[in-house]
């Protein structure tokens, strides 16, 4: 479904149901009905950085477990490719730009924290959409979204919230101008 590829150390550190989550989770059961598709959730999650010397990243974490065989798990995060100084420099654009592209999360064993939404397949697919724009069109789903990287403006927190806009019910709050993503995300667990 959708090129899922499954990453079963991801889907161990990042359990589903509710009862093997961690305390620092939150999961919210969004669903209106069973899907015979099977079971799906949409996860928006920070982690600390692997180095420790730069804020903590935030990312999505897509998956659909279907009534037979295993759990599919993809965790996609807006980033950079241009460095930490030209990243940091990128602040609302003001002395820098730096290129950015959505790809797979490679950390997310590293105390991540997560809100888990349990949701319905077509909300699963609007959420989707965010980080797959390209894939309704022909020949060009396998392209990988680019765009400006800006911290504060275009950056990992604006991708996890563009797909938190996406959750019924889901409360987002207001992004602090200067918020790193794991404040912002325990705001937004206390706030749902």
């Amino acid at each position: 479904m959708h090129g899922f590829v499954a990453k079963s150390c991801v889907a161990v550190a990042i359990s589903f149901p509710a009862a093997a989550c961690a305390a620092p989770h939150k999961v919210m059961d969004l669903r209106t009905m069973t899907d015979p598709a099977g079971e799906f959730s949409v996860s928006l999650c920070t982690r600390p950085s692997p180095t420790g010397n730069v804020p903590g990243h935030a990312f999505v974490v897509y998956a659909h477990k279907p009534p037979t065989g295993n759990r599919k798990v993809l965790a996609i995060g807006f980033t950079t490719t241009s460095g930490a100084a030209k990243a940091a420099l990128s602040y609302n654009g003001w002395l820098s730009v730096a290129d950015g592209h959505l790809g797979e999360e490679r950390f997310t064993h590293m105390n991540e924290n997560c809100l888990v939404t349990l949701v319905d397949k077509k909300v699963f697919d609007n959420a989707w959409a965010i980080a797959h724009p390209f894939a309704s069109v022909p020949g060009l789903a396998t392209l990988v979204w680019t765009a400006d990287y800006r911290l504060a403006e275009n950056d990992c927190m604006t991708f996890m919230i563009n797909v938190a806009k996406t959750l019924p019910s889901v409360k987002v709050p207001a992004r602090g101008a200067t918020e790193l993503p794991r404040p912002y995300l325990r705001r937004l667990i206390e706030a749902n």
